[in-house]
């Protein structure tokens, strides 16, 4: 008999332990549920601080959607009823995509930016579009990453900043 009181007594000083700790259980195993999150290193020096850093992610099938898209698709502003029309080769229906977005102030940002991602998850593929007003405020700076989660913490370092010309989306 006191061996069951004290084997219950264990496994009730183990259960208060884990609820003192806040231990929820999602650490075993993985969560698979729980989107991939991104830690991406910033240089904030190099951008305006009047406009946000702006992330677009798409999961590899919706980025090859929006890339048929836009080849086969484009829009242009109509002069006569002052709306963006919509136009597709003959045959095409257009599909609409949505990226996940997040728009972070650069005055928010110390060293790095973490997002997580509500659809990417462990083993899909993904692309992500990074870009902010560089601060001379003449050009956008933009990095774009191609590849597998592989992991449900990815750190992007060494990314390849492009210059555009345009200003940022």
């Amino acid at each position: 008999m006191k061996k069951h009181v004290s084997n219950y007594l264990s496994i009730l000083s183990l259960i208060l332990v884990i609820m003192l700790a806040g231990w929820d259980g999602s650490s075993m195993g993985g969560d698979s549920e729980k989107g991939v999150r991104f830690i991406i290193p910033i240089e904030v020096e190099k951008f305006s601080e009047d406009k946000p850093i702006l992330i677009k992610l798409w999961t590899a099938e919706e980025f090859k959607i929006s890339r048929e898209m836009s080849r086969k698709c484009y829009e242009h502003y109509n002069m006569d009823t002052k709306t963006w029309e919509r136009k597709c080769k003959e045959g095409v229906e257009y599909q609409e995509v949505t990226p996940e977005e997040f728009r972070i102030p650069v005055k928010e940002i110390a060293f790095t930016i973490e997002v997580r991602s509500k659809k990417i998850k462990v083993g899909e593929g993904y692309t992500l579009k990074i870009g902010g007003v560089r601060k001379d405020k003449r050009f956008t700076l933009v990095a774009i990453v191609e590849d597998t989660a592989r992991s449900e913490t990815i750190t992007l370092e060494n990314l390849t900043w492009k210059y555009l010309s345009r200003p940022a989306e």
